[in-house]
């Protein structure tokens, strides 16, 4: 067995078919803005969809009424509130967690809740406990304020309820959060350029339906059966908002700020890469996990390991006519094809690309603006908020040091030698404002995440 090990610290609609399959080049999740209505409703329902994979379409769960769900933006201070409601049926011969030796096996197939992934926002209802159990034909009315001081970032929205996590998911039932950037709060380049919200999903159909049948969820199981393609893959998929294998057209020399999300459920980061790149695309970091980095821009130039539930921020231009290729998972996902436009001239004053602009047309900012071809601005918050103050050369808390053991998978999964159970069963306790070193070991066999507070890497990493 490999044993690593790494330190962190931290301050305490059913018979709609959605298809895919015509249509290359690639589209985006509609947009909720939750400031300007900060009531939403959120449907948990089947829905048939056809990504591309081959076969007819097929049902999964989702979220919205589309997969992925759409993308939901606030302000920091927003109170958002949302009536999640389950529209699912229970399936009677499906098991459940509360039988007999199966609390930590898979099961409540149409059982849910909502998890505001990367928020910085209250664990206790009715704000973001993953222990509350929504039933199938129940609703649920969650009230989440966001703070003044939360940072803007991409985060995102899941099911996360003990035992049906995985199957959820693995179906797509995943939808990106923003939180706004103030006005004239970014560099000029990074405000003015066209965002792209990209949300990679992995299908591991044959996973997936192993899950679905220990869990008794034949409805998803036989839905998953008709997916005839991608033997040659194994049956594992990577879509981009929800489509296999999309196209992408950019405007070449023209900066996009991309929003990227990897809604994963398994163990394996995404490996984004640029397996070909004729158009000579560039990616420049501005931000991980919803955070904003210090040494922006960063160019990447390598794989991007992107952990599941991962996000990152990158600002990217594409300087020749062709195609990039990139892959996930080492397998083809993206095509980004980079042409001219037809504003071709370059304003040396701005380095902003503007010809064939008509002659009235010559003073619209909106329109030079957005063709921005001049190189970045390195640039970094003027501040951040307390709960993402650095820890990395606090001393730890006295008797907030702990070691952590990830062992196992599914069932067998033990945390410091213990299964998980809900209510009062603590690992470790600890109070507001100390500094908690928790020393990580069997990274490679599990996954660790923890809700509410960020933390740092402060030493066994690479």
């Amino acid at each position: 067995m490999i044993r690593r090990f790494a330190t962190l610290a931290w301050t305490c609609l059913a018979s709609t078919v959605v298809s895919n399959s015509n249509a290359t080049e690639l589209r985006y999740p509609e947009v909720w803005d939750a400031d300007a209505n900060p009531s939403i409703t959120l449907d948990f329902d089947w829905l048939t969809i056809d990504p591309g994979f081959g076969g007819r379409p097929f049902r999964t769960r989702a979220l919205g009424g589309s997969v992925p769900g759409p993308t939901i933006k606030l302000s920091p201070g927003t109170v958002l509130n949302v009536r999640f409601r389950n529209l699912l049926a229970d399936q009677p011969e499906s098991y459940k967690t509360s039988d007999f030796g199966r609390y930590n096996m898979y099961g409540d197939a149409d059982m849910a809740n909502l998890h505001f992934h990367g928020g910085h926002v209250s664990s206790v209802l009715p704000a973001d406990d993953t222990t509350l159990v929504v039933h199938p034909g129940r609703s649920y009315d969650f009230t989440v304020p966001f703070p003044e001081d939360h940072m803007p970032g991409l985060h995102w929205v899941h099911p996360h309820h003990h035992g049906s996590s995985s199957l959820h998911l693995v179906g797509g039932a995943a939808l990106a959060l923003i939180v706004k950037d103030a006005p004239n709060s970014l560099p000029k380049e990074v405000e003015n350029a066209e965002e792209k919200v990209l949300v990679f999903q992995d299908w591991d159909v044959p996973t997936a339906r192993n899950i679905a049948r220990k869990a008794g969820d034949e409805a998803f199981a036989s839905s998953l059966d008709t997916i005839e393609g991608g033997l040659e893959v194994g049956q594992r998929f990577v879509t981009v908002n929800g489509m296999y294998q999309p196209t992408m057209t950019v405007v070449r020399g023209v900066w996009q700020r991309w929003r990227i999300l990897y809604a994963g459920w398994q163990d394996l980061p995404l490996k984004l890469f640029m397996e070909t790149n004729e158009a000579g695309c560039e990616l420049q970091l501005l931000a991980k996990d919803g955070i904003f980095i210090t040494d922006y821009p960063r160019e990447i130039t390598k794989t991007i390991p992107l952990p599941p539930g991962g996000r990152a921020d990158f600002m990217v231009r594409c300087s020749n006519v062709g195609s990039t290729q990139f892959s996930a998972l080492t397998r083809d996902t993206l095509t980004v094809v980079s042409q001219e436009s037809d504003i071709t001239r370059v304003d040396a004053r701005d380095g902003l690309a503007s010809s064939a602009v008509p002659e009235d047309s010559k003073n619209d900012t909106t329109l030079l603006n957005a063709q921005v071809t001049a190189d970045l601005t390195p640039w970094q918050p003027a501040s951040y908020p307390d709960y993402l103050q650095s820890v990395m050369e606090m001393p730890p808390t006295d008797g907030c040091t702990c070691p952590f053991v990830l062992k196992g998978y599914g069932d067998t999964s033990r945390m410091n030698g213990k299964t998980y159970r809900s209510g009062n069963n603590f690992q470790h306790t600890t109070y507001l404002g100390a500094i908690v070193q928790r020393e990580l070991v069997g990274i490679y066999e599990h996954s660790y995440h923890q809700h509410i507070y960020p933390f740092q890497l402060v030493s066994g990493f690479e």
